[in-house]
């Protein structure tokens, strides 16, 4: 009778104890990057405007480009916008620092602000051959959010 008992109430608890051990606590939210903080639309505006085209930078919830358009005056004297898509270029960013590789070998390279909604800094490519990386310097440049 005892035995029959003790059977029983261990069978009532021990899928209790089991759920509480092994899924009933809660978990912790993930901690986002600190690239996440670039989340959204941003432009590139050109401190000189010697040939720079404008770009408008989409970076998703984790700070990741993933979009960019390329605004510019064609020969003609109008503006056309060149779309690239799907890109998931890599970004870092600092406490104040923030470094954003774009298409075609350019990193614009800059500091935020205490808001952190605009950076300014440089814009430059480089260029890989073999194990040399050759720096152009493309002049300042200002990153805002928008």
């Amino acid at each position: 009778m005892r035995m029959a008992f003790a059977r029983k109430h261990f069978c009532r608890t021990a899928p209790l104890l089991a759920l509480f051990v092994f899924g009933g606590c809660e978990t912790m939210p993930a901690v986002p990057p600190p690239e996440a903080i670039l989340a959204g639309i941003w432009r590139i505006t050109p401190g000189t405007t010697r040939g720079y085209m404008h770009k408008t930078l989409t970076f998703n919830a984790v700070g990741r480009l993933t979009k960019i358009e390329t605004t510019s005056v064609n020969l003609f004297g109008q503006n056309q916008t060149i779309t690239e898509t799907n890109l998931n270029l890599p970004t870092s960013v600092g406490s104040t620092s923030v470094k954003v590789n774009l298409t075609g070998d350019q990193i614009f390279d800059g500091t935020l602000n205490d808001a952190k909604t605009e950076a300014t800094g440089k814009l430059s490519t480089e260029t890989h051959i073999f194990d040399t990386i050759i720096t152009t310097e493309l002049g300042p440049a200002t990153m805002t959010r928008q």
